[in-house]
């Protein structure tokens, strides 16, 4: 039993450090990595990627919070000339806007113009086919005089009393199936 309580005091001896290194950093560096090496890493890595998620919101608020300092400290004649430039600017791209609006209103209008006089062309032109009567034909006595013939008149392909939901008349009616029919058996 003795032999087994010194080899123990070896083994104690043997992982402590010998007095010269005992307060040596390197030696305390060492040490602690031996035994939490493993939490070191992983403490590492999600150091790493936690940065990496938060980094660009940092900088966001950064360039935010310098932007507000900047606005604090500027001197109220620059802010004003600032919010002078941007009516302007708005006030032109108004009048930009107003003479095109207006310049398509004036397109607009000359099309409906033209459209309205192409009708009117138009409809004066059926009145010379016949589909009407003109005034400058109220000189002519009769409509043959002036040299327009008109193609006679064909009969009409069905007899005026027909109504094809009558159901009397020519051909036959429609019957529709019957929806449920017996299947013999």
């Amino acid at each position: 039993m003795g032999d087994i309580l010194g080899d123990d005091r070896q083994l104690d001896e043997s992982n402590q450090a010998p007095p010269s290194q005992a307060l040596s950093p390197l030696w305390m560096t060492v040490t602690f990595l031996e035994k939490f090496g493993w939490l070191v890493l992983f403490g590492v890595v999600l150091v790493y990627v936690v940065w990496k998620r938060v980094e660009p919101k940092y900088h966001q608020w950064q360039q935010k919070k310098k932007e507000t300092e900047e606005f604090l400290n500027t001197d109220p004649a620059v802010l004003e000339q600032r919010q002078m430039s941007l009516l302007a600017s708005r006030e032109r791209m108004q009048q930009r806007y107003q003479e095109q609006s207006d310049i398509a209103a004036v397109e607009r209008q000359e099309r409906e113009a033209i459209k309205r006089q192409q009708k009117i062309d138009a409809w004066d032109n059926m009145s010379g086919w016949g589909a009407g009567h003109s005034l400058a034909s109220k000189n002519n006595t009769s409509p043959t005089s002036s040299g327009t013939k008109f193609p006679p008149k064909k009969p009409p392909l069905r007899r005026g009393n027909y109504n094809p939901m009558m159901g009397h008349g020519g051909g036959g009616g429609y019957r529709p199936n019957r929806r449920f029919q017996s299947r013999g058996g």
